[in-house]
């Protein structure tokens, strides 16, 4: 677990402090907000984009060649 995390907030640019507060605001949340969908916002969307290319854009780029 703690090796996607870390690959997580390198894929964001994350450092390890901005990560722990997002951590600690998502703790704090409501369960209903947390289990409840993403906000559509423009951050939202290119933070998912990154977070979905950097995971998968190897992937994607083999897939593309064939």
């Amino acid at each position: 677990m703690v090796q996607v995390i870390d690959k997580t907030q390198n894929i964001l640019g994350m450092s390890p402090e901005e990560a722990e507060r997002v951590s600690e605001i998502w703790r704090n949340l409501p369960e209903d907000v947390r289990k409840g969908p993403l906000p559509d916002t423009p951050e939202m969307h290119e933070a998912v984009a990154r977070l979905f290319i950097g995971m998968y854009g190897d992937a994607l780029k083999e897939l593309a060649k064939r």
